[in-house]
């Protein structure tokens, strides 16, 4: 489950309560409702813009269409008329992108760039070279939306655990192991980060095994954060991988 791209496009903090529980602090009038929401709109930026893109929109007119679309949210009802009932919260998401695209209002008061107040500050470079990186000619706007989606979440994955490695005093245990999170290291290279972490070759398998199981977790209750039924994450998962394969 490798990720790419640059972390700095989500947010690390992770979900602290069920996606629907954040959904519905996010349209609460205060200062918690509004840290909700950015939360919530930082975490769907990136496969909104990706899908904008692939539609066929300019990089430029792709970041105004994403930061007008995130500031419609905030003046409307869309999150309290976002329910479990509906379906999955990306899957209603993208119904209002598609037709907000196909509106050719969104392109006659498309804001221009650098103009009014943005809800969410994101570096256009870095959204524009993560676009490039996973941009695919046999993807349709819709299965790239759900291919960024995959992303982002293990984008957010891999932030929570260096925190949480970062906490337990890890940092440069994480940094050296982070690029076996998806395949385990070459037989030659196990004497390698032995030597630079001063351990033995099997304390650095071990260390392997231990964040690789740390991240599944994560992935797992990340997953878990966005569907309504925990019986759902099993099929999620499966759908995940299926979106980073194709």
């Amino acid at each position: 489950m490798a990720a790419k791209g640059n972390d700095n496009t989500v947010s690390r903090s992770g979900f602290s309560t069920t996606h629907w529980s954040l959904i519905s602090r996010a349209t609460a009038p205060s200062p918690e409702g509004r840290a909700a929401l950015e939360q919530l709109c930082r975490a769907y930026w990136f496969p909104v813009y990706a899908f904008a893109r692939k539609h066929g929109c300019s990089a430029p007119d792709a970041e105004d269409l994403t930061q007008e679309f995130f500031a419609e949210i905030t003046r409307t009802e869309f999150l309290q008329r976002a329910t479990p009932e509906r379906g999955r919260f990306r899957s209603y998401l993208l119904t209002a992108v598609r037709r907000r695209i196909s509106n050719a209002y969104a392109r006659a008061t498309a804001q221009k760039r650098g103009g009014g107040a943005h809800l969410i500050s994101i570096a256009e470079p870095t959204a524009e070279q993560q676009f490039l990186q996973i941009d695919d000619p046999g993807l349709d706007p819709a299965e790239l939306f759900e291919r960024s989606w995959a992303l982002t979440l293990l984008q957010r994955a891999r932030g929570r655990l260096r925190d949480e490695q970062e906490a337990n005093g890890r940092l440069h245990e994480f940094e050296l192991l982070e690029p076996y999170l998806s395949a385990p290291p070459a037989e030659g290279e196990y004497a390698q980060l032995a030597d630079r972490l001063h351990m033995a070759r099997n304390t650095v398998a071990v260390a392997v095994h231990r964040l690789g199981k740390s991240y599944r977790k994560i992935v797992r209750d990340e997953i878990a954060d966005t569907v309504d039924d925990p019986a759902e994450v099993g099929d999620e998962l499966n759908h995940l991988l299926k979106v980073l394969s194709t």
